[in-house]
């Protein structure tokens, strides 16, 4: 591998793919999915905590959502409840790493390849209308499937814009097993999942990957490696003391 920019596609919250080849999650099916201001997607880990993609919302000039960055307000939706929650935001949590990288390079594609995309929002918490996920103690199994969950849409119509796409829904997938790591630059490594059974699309970023019912990693991008197009996700593994730090 020479440059993983190479092989980029378009990164996931904007035009690329969606979980195409899923299922649709029936309500209250997989009630702990959520789509936040209606570009990504991300997982509460606790009440006031929710985990999703750093290159959603954070640009080399800093958060692009005017409503994050200024009004210090997010809006989520979850296949649980019929209706749009905001709440007011307390802080946000950019991985070093990628917060280096993006300043760096002005990319966030290549911020994204060679440092964990991963973000932490902090809300005021409101009543528990959202589940909760809990994060893996262990490693990933790679001898063993993962469930891919997340809010984009379902059709690639277009490479053309948003307003090209397909509503946008809640789903999911099984894939795997998968064969390895995929080391990208900076010592950075991915989770790669097959696009067999599913293929990452736009809004899907952020979204969460569970093994045995916990958050092994969330979805980065999709790109195309030796004519094979494959998911990555950033493994929480190698982001879980920055996590804990935020959490304590």
């Amino acid at each position: 591998m020479k440059n993983i920019i190479s092989l980029f596609t378009i990164l996931l919250s904007f035009n690329s793919y969606a979980i195409i080849g899923g299922s649709s999650v029936p309500k209250n099916g997989i009630d702990y999915q959520i789509r936040i201001n209606h570009l990504f997607s991300g997982t509460f880990i606790k009440h006031n905590f929710i985990l999703t993609t750093a290159h959603a919302f954070y640009f080399p000039k800093g958060i692009r959502d005017t409503k994050l960055s200024k009004d210090k307000k997010i809006t989520i939706t979850s296949s649980k409840i019929g209706k749009s929650v905001t709440f007011k935001i307390k802080n946000f949590f950019i991985h070093p790493k990628y917060n280096s990288a993006i300043q760096k390079y002005k990319d966030q594609g290549i911020a994204s390849s060679k440092s964990p995309d991963i973000a932490i929002i902090e809300v005021y918490p409101k009543k528990h209308l959202f589940s909760i996920s809990s994060l893996s103690d262990s490693k990933i199994d790679l001898s063993k499937n993962v469930v891919i969950t997340g809010a984009g849409c379902t059709k690639r119509a277009s490479r053309l814009g948003l307003n090209n796409f397909q509503t946008k829904k809640f789903k999911y997938a099984t894939v795997g097993p998968m064969d390895k790591f995929y080391k990208l630059g900076g010592n950075h490594r991915a989770l790669v999942t097959p696009k067999k059974n599913a293929k990452l699309c736009d809004g899907d970023s952020g979204g969460a990957v569970y093994q045995n019912s916990k958050i092994v990693a969330i979805n980065s991008f999709f790109a195309k490696k030796l004519k094979k197009y494959f998911n990555f996700h950033v493994l929480i593994d190698d982001a879980r003391s920055w996590i804990n730090q935020i959490l304590r």
